[in-house]
């Protein structure tokens, strides 16, 4: 249960305010999360003191205003349109495609690519709204196919170095996360990864399977994943700055 309080409070940090409410959890410690709309929300146990919660808030004041300017560089999502139409931009592998949509005859849309060019043939009898159905599962049908694969092989590659094999691999639609390790050890990866940069793609990868030696982000699991990949920061600000652009328009 968490009890939301009705005032708001404020810390300063050189010339800014910055809002925060707070809220008390079971929780044993202060929790502090910045979201990025900039909101600030503090959690704390049910017992603690308020002017003690705002000592704390005020011991991170530098925290979150650097984390609110992190937050700031953010692009926003791509802007959305009613249905896929031709000539419409699709990212594989940070590489621009082209979408190219072909009336058909044939009942099971599919797709093809050539060169650049994802062409996509779906009946011509369906409705509006079939018809944009169809197109966004078989072209995110074609990503998580290529994301099996081509994961596959990063995992294998990688995976030779840490001496560690995941139990599975699984490509998923995830929303909020671009991968993710189970306690059984099965390694879960967002089929929008592919539209990202190979480096950006083998971040996630080196990740998650750093986490099949240890499951929480200590110094020494960021150790083990900069020995893999020494760039590893550069793509992981890459993607909280462009992941929210790494998705279809329909």
């Amino acid at each position: 249960m968490i009890l939301k309080m009705d005032s708001h409070h404020i810390v300063k940090f050189g010339k800014k305010n910055y809002r925060y409410k707070i809220e008390k959890t079971h929780r044993k410690t202060v929790g502090i999360i910045v979201d990025p709309d900039g909101s600030i929300i503090v959690r704390a146990p049910y017992d603690m003191e308020e002017n003690i919660v705002i000592e704390a808030v005020n011991r991170k004041r530098k925290w979150i205003a650097d984390k609110i300017k992190y937050n700031e560089k953010v692009k926003p999502p791509i802007p959305k349109i009613q249905e896929p139409i031709s000539g419409e931009i699709v990212r594989y592998k940070n590489n621009i495609y082209h979408l190219q949509v072909h009336n058909s005859d044939e009942k099971k849309t599919r797709v093809v690519r050539v060169c650049r060019t994802l062409h996509v043939y779906v009946n011509e009898d369906l409705s509006d709204n079939a018809r944009t159905g169809e197109i966004k599962n078989v072209i995110v049908d074609w990503y998580k196919n290529k994301a099996r694969k081509f994961i596959t092989k990063r995992v294998r590659r990688y995976s030779h170095y840490l001496k560690q094999v995941p139990k599975g691999i699984k490509i998923r639609e995830i929303k909020l996360r671009w991968g993710s390790c189970t306690p059984e050890g099965i390694l879960l990866f967002n089929w929008r990864i592919m539209m990202a940069p190979v480096p950006a793609i083998d971040y996630v990868v080196i990740h998650e399977l750093s986490h099949l030696h240890d499951p929480d982000h200590s110094a020494s699991f960021w150790d083990m994943v900069e020995s893999l990949q020494p760039t590893y920061r550069k793509w992981k600000e890459w993607l909280h700055i462009y992941g929210k652009q790494l998705d279809l328009r329909w």
